[in-house]
């Protein structure tokens, strides 16, 4: 039986978590946290709460994590979490001394129909990790797949189920389009060969491209540097009725420089609180975001790389750089694990995605694309006054 528990931020009406249970692990430091699920806050600006803000203060660091606490405030049935293995790690210093909270999720099957997207969603820690070596990139929740296939189309119902979710968007972007009140941004963030491309390929490609824009933010040029990091990201965010994706993001200026070693703590620390800052504002602008991070295994990696030099059509895509990254992959696997965790805000939050397999991968992300746009009720603009006195001249 897997663990019971909640990775939402609880709501504005309910106060941090309470009564908490937690049982010692095998793991020195570390305690396993069991918690009831209960019911999860609308996501979008208007379920920000003052106490989880960037610098706000007089917030818990990681309310749903919390030891000697325990979140089951207004919930519902007991229900068992069955998605990614993986775990959260706060950092919470007592004494000199740093304590570890981990939880752990089973990754049993469930139906398509009833994956509950924030199981998949990180929880915010200002000063946490997510241990992204206890997740599992080869699960496939709610689909049987014995054939252990990878590909695009290596599901028959998860492409179904795409389809049906892509058309539900298609619907729902015009609306977005004609009302001109809101915007979207997905955020797409991955290790080399993750399936960032393929990702806004397979689930965005069925949308009007009239109303979509994608952004690949490469190595900054030299005035970008000049600008500021966020100038470059800034000038690419959507305008109101748009969807906006960026391939590679705004993270890229902390990844990097926390893996190379460039940037102080203290001026980390800076980026991530203007990062929250920057995607408050955002959101408060009215624009909806998301953020993938599309969680591969090492050893898938390295068979999409060997893929590539295998096909004389896919040598283009190889780029002997990605090896130099790869050599670093536990110093990105611990970069991103603070970057999930301390900019998962209520406005702007991240998914891990299980993303081994491609097919579940599409699926997945169309269908919290489509189950947090259901959330914004977009509607079609009113007509304007005296619309039903209107006569077409012959």
């Amino acid at each position: 039986m897997g663990l019971r528990i909640d990775l939402s931020l609880p709501s504005v009406s309910v106060p941090a978590a309470q009564n908490a249970k937690a049982a010692p692990s095998a793991e020195a430091g570390a305690v396993n946290v069991s918690a009831e699920a209960r019911e999860v806050p609308a996501v979008g600006p208007s379920a920000a709460r003052k106490d989880v803000l960037p610098g706000g203060g007089g917030g818990t660091e990681n309310p749903v994590f919390a030891p000697g606490r325990r979140s089951g405030v207004n919930a519902g049935p007991r229900k068992t979490l069955r998605n990614i293995a993986g775990a959260l790690h706060s950092d919470r210093h007592r004494n000199g001394r740093t304590d570890v909270f981990t939880a752990s999720f089973d990754g049993a099957g469930m139906h398509s129909d009833k994956v509950d997207i924030d199981e998949f969603r990180v929880p915010y820690s200002p000063k946490g990790r997510v241990d992204l070596s206890k997740t599992d990139p080869e699960k496939t929740p709610g689909f049987k797949n014995k054939m252990k296939k990878r590909g695009n189309k290596g599901n028959k119902d998860a492409v179904k189920s795409l389809k049906k979710d892509t058309r539900a968007l298609k619907e729902m972007q015009q609306r977005l389009y004609a009302s001109g009140e809101k915007a979207v941004l997905l955020v797409f963030q991955a290790m080399d060969t993750g399936g960032k491309d393929g990702s806004i390929r397979y689930v965005l490609g069925p949308l009007n491209p009239q109303g979509v824009r994608v952004h690949s933010f490469k190595k900054p040029t030299q005035e970008e540097i000049d600008r500021g990091y966020l100038w470059r990201i800034q000038k690419r965010a959507p305008k109101k009725g748009m969807v906006g994706v960026f391939n590679r993001s705004h993270f890229e200026d902390i990844l990097v420089p926390t893996v190379e070693g460039t940037l102080s703590k203290r001026e980390l620390d800076k980026r991530y609180e203007e990062i929250r800052n920057f995607e408050k504002y955002m959101a408060d602008s009215g624009v909806v975001i998301m953020k993938f991070f599309l969680n591969i295994s090492r050893e898938e990696q390295k068979r999409r790389l060997e893929a590539r030099l295998a096909d004389p059509e896919k040598h283009w895509k190889f780029d002997p750089n990605d090896l130099k990254s790869r050599a670093k992959w536990d110093l990105y696997m611990k970069a991103y694990g603070k970057v999930l965790a301390r900019t998962s805000t209520e406005w702007a939050p991240w998914y891990i995605i299980p993303a081994n397999h491609k097919w579940f991968r599409n699926f997945l992300i169309g269908r919290i694309i489509r189950k947090t746009m259901e959330a914004m009720h977009l509607t079609f603009p009113d007509p304007p006054d005296g619309f039903e006195n209107i006569v077409v001249p012959d």
